[in-house]
């Protein structure tokens, strides 16, 4: 063969192979700023600040709550404040881990904040994030989308036991402090999905530890605290468990052999911090008295703006409005309908406009009358600026129709209680709430 052409052909080898490892080559995770600390956050405990090892941090049960509720003064809890507290750690020593329970649901707003959600734990400097029962639950396809969200943020999810999913990581090896680790996770087998299979969470770690080598296996477990504590048991080789599936967090490690147990509850209203080899664990509440970083809160802006322009099933309803609207129920009941009219009630749909928040249905439910239902407030309705833009009559009495049609003689009203008003001033957005208070405020004659 012509030495010509055997250049060309090696030539025309090389370019080949070149091409193909440019159209194969994966891109390297987006950089991640980490958020300055902001003026105003407490400073890092003394012995977590004179820790030489890695600092572990997480939290679980989140539920993609970027913040509380807000509705009042008081409340705990949100990303776009955690992420200040996780900043006061240098990156090279911080190990930050969301646990499982980080999703919203299933309904299309929520796997769209989940997406938003997993784009702000990479801004906060998050490592890794494990798949639990509540992402199990979504079912195999619109977890492998938030998988594939994950990845294109250069996050992990990880999970050693559960098949099906395309993009889910079994194990993750990573440099922390100096300290060489391997993080996993494990769900409980319990946890039921379309469209997946979830393994014994101990037989799952078999593989894992085989491929550790000499590095630390830390397990981010959504398990009980008796299932932890058998899994340390199964496998002496682990060095952390990490639990989240808890009611209470763990004052110091739990000691199984050489296995180090901690966990950490309250639907992430809390940090739990350790100091590897420390004797007691560290917990932050997450007040909201914290300042919030700013790029998170830039971030939490764009959801609401693209969840407003998006077109979600609960805008659309078909059926027959039983709702007749306050201007009907002032007719016989004016000094009542004076008394609502002059209440915070009446403001609750021009509170989240002042907020941006006016086409979230997280909101929505309870800042308007039936949301979603029928004849009820829709988010297309906010263009005809009527009563069901408010708590109004019928959002605590009941759609009035077949009271109005009877002359108010017949087919009595909803009868108006503590359990009424608990629907949405309840524990968890308001959690200073009293009925024998609060209902002086309101209760009127008829």
């Amino acid at each position: 063969m012509p030495r010509v052409l055997v250049v060309v052909l090696a030539l025309l080898a090389i370019a080949v192979v070149v091409a193909w490892c440019l159209l194969n080559k994966h891109s390297p995770p987006p950089s991640v700023i980490l958020p300055e600390v902001p003026a105003g956050v407490p400073a890092l405990p003394a012995d977590l600040a004179g820790a030489t090892g890695p600092i572990i941090a997480w939290s679980a049960q989140t539920q993609a709550r970027f913040e509380p509720c807000g509705c009042t003064a008081g409340m705990y809890g949100g990303l776009v404040r955690r992420a200040g507290l996780l900043a006061r750690v240098p990156a090279e020593r911080l190990l930050s881990l969301e646990l499982g329970g980080w999703s919203a649901g299933k309904e299309p707003h929520q796997v769209l904040k989940s997406g938003f959600y997993l784009r702000g734990l990479r801004a906060a400097g998050i490592d890794a994030v494990a798949v639990g029962t509540a992402e199990v639950a979504l079912g195999a396809p619109l977890l492998a989308g938030l998988a594939k969200d994950a990845t294109t943020h250069g996050l992990s999810l990880l999970a050693a036991n559960v098949q099906g999913v395309a993009g889910i990581t079994p194990s993750l090896r990573m440099t922390v402090a100096g300290k060489e680790l391997v993080l996993t996770a494990v769900v409980s087998r319990s946890a039921l999905g379309d469209g997946m299979t979830v393994s014994d969470p101990a037989d799952s770690l078999v593989p894992v530890l085989a491929a550790a080598g000499n590095a630390e296996v830390v397990v981010l477990a959504d398990l009980s605290e008796t299932a932890l504590l058998d899994l340390a048991r199964a496998h002496p080789r682990l060095s952390l468990i990490v639990g989240g599936a808890v009611e209470g967090p763990t004052p110091q490690p739990l000691t199984i052999g050489a296995v180090r147990v901690v966990h950490v509850a309250n639907h992430g209203k809390t940090i739990g911090w350790w100091a590897w080899g420390a004797q007691s664990c560290h917990f932050d509440l997450i007040p909201d008295s914290l300042p919030d970083v700013p790029v998170l809160r830039t971030l939490v802006g764009d959801y609401q703006r693209t969840l407003a322009a998006t077109d979600l099933p609960i805008d659309h309803g078909a059926g027959r409005s039983a709702y007749v609207g306050d201007a009907t129920c002032a007719s016989c009941h004016a000094s009542a309908h004076a008394l609502q009219s002059a209440s915070r009630h009446a403001q609750s749909f021009a509170s989240l406009e002042k907020k941006g928040y006016h086409a979230d249905p997280e909101c929505l439910r309870c800042h308007v009358t039936a949301f979603a239902q029928d004849g009820g407030y829709r988010r297309p309705d906010a263009v005809k600026r009527d009563s069901r833009m408010s708590v109004s009559c019928e959002a605590c009495h009941g759609p009035g129709q077949a009271h109005v049609m009877a002359g108010g003689k017949a087919s009595p009203l909803r009868p108006v209680g503590a359990a009424t008003c608990v629907a949405c001033h309840d524990a968890e957005n308001s959690p200073k709430f009293s009925f024998e208070i609060y209902w002086k405020k309101v209760t009127h004659g008829k």
